[in-house]
């Protein structure tokens, strides 16, 4: 067995008791039924500094936020794992500030990758990721296009590969717990993909 890193869900909506808590929870509890018990994340518990664009990670030297914020640890929590999944909430057709300024740190990461050096390397066995985005507005043909873009490339450097994303449109004023049958199902669905990976090496 792993160290308990194997699996992971990550919150990463800057609120919280909210629907992305909510849905992590579920998550939580389904793959607990499945028999696996995954580590939840919640990214707004870490402070994260937002890049400064300074390209000293570029030069390969060490990045001058490393040591006052919480990035270097999360990179390892994403470099443990067999497979994680992201839940996030869509604002203005992209991800949520908070979460885009920890991708925009990957920086350092990609960074590595670009030079062949990187600790968390793409292995011959691609580590897949998920993600489960839902979204206020009902309407709108590229409503989660460019967040799963940005996570595609985002994942690429730390060797996971995003294999499914569930979207879920319409939850402005929808209760919590009150959910459509598409989100509860996204929930089933994502746990059942994860599940196979526990315990793998």
């Amino acid at each position: 067995m792993g160290d308990g890193r194997e699996l992971q869900i990550w919150d990463c909506s800057p609120r919280a008791g909210g629907h992305t808590q909510a849905i992590q929870s579920a998550l939580v509890q389904a793959l607990l039924r499945e028999g696996v018990r995954p580590l939840a994340v919640s990214l707004r518990e870490y402070q994260v500094w937002p890049c400064q664009g300074c390209q000293r990670c570029s030069r390969g030297e060490e990045c001058p936020l490393a040591a006052s914020d919480a990035c270097e640890q999360l990179f390892d929590l994403l470099c443990a794992a067999r497979t994680v999944c992201f839940v996030a909430p869509i604002y203005f057709y992209h991800l949520p500030a908070p979460f885009k300024a920890f991708i925009d740190r990957s920086q350092r990461v990609y960074a590595q990758f670009e030079r062949d050096s990187s600790d968390c390397m793409p292995q011959a066995d691609p580590r897949p990721a998920f993600a489960l985005l839902h979204a206020g507005r009902s309407r709108g043909e590229h409503l989660f296009a460019g967040s799963i873009l940005t996570l595609r490339f985002f994942l690429r450097s730390f060797g996971l590969v995003l294999e499914d994303v569930h979207t879920v449109r319409g939850m402005d004023g929808v209760e919590l717990h009150g959910w459509p049958d598409a989100l509860s199902q996204a929930v089933y669905d994502v746990a059942r993909q994860m599940a196979p990976f526990a315990g793998r090496r």
